[in-house]
């Protein structure tokens, strides 16, 4: 049994698998560059942790399974990644398609970001919102996105 709650008491902590999926976003994305309106990313702290430092443009969600044993586990993950007009200059890495918790996935009115959509895309069985419009995206949408099953809000 999988569950979503937003108030745990002591989750683990945002996997480093995740950590490292934002890490290629920030550097095949220029983030160095990005406009920052609240707080920004930083990976410079050893526990750097984007869920409970609130980093701009990234919400987190916490969620629970039930082990072999019965016991009950839960963890941090990566719930959404919203960052519009953000001077994102570069491609969308394919590692993006790792984050399975992800339900939301924005990136609208940054002109300068390239390249093609992901096909890993496709991997995201919870994504339900992608919102790609307004950049300099070129080629198809991946025929793969079909398999995205609870995608319902699409825009490129």
């Amino acid at each position: 049994m999988l569950t979503v709650t937003g108030n745990q008491n002591n989750p683990a902590p945002l996997p480093q698998w995740e950590l490292d999926v934002l890490y290629d976003l920030y550097n095949s994305t220029q983030g160095e560059y990005w406009i920052w309106t609240g707080v920004p990313w930083n990976f410079s702290e050893s526990n750097a942790n984007p869920c409970s430092e609130a980093w701009e443009g990234v919400t987190c969600i916490e969620v629970c399974s039930n082990t072999v044993n019965g016991s009950e586990s839960c963890g941090e993950h990566i719930y959404s990644i919203i960052l519009s007009n953000n001077n994102m200059t570069g491609s969308l890495p394919s590692s993006l398609g790792q984050l399975e918790q992800l339900r939301n996935l924005e990136f609208t009115s940054n002109i300068d970001l390239t390249g093609s959509i992901p096909s890993t895309l496709s991997n995201l069985s919870f994504l339900s919102y992608l919102i790609l419009e307004l950049n300099g995206l070129t080629g198809t949408i991946p025929s793969s996105l079909s398999n995205a099953k609870a995608l319902t809000d699409l825009d490129v």
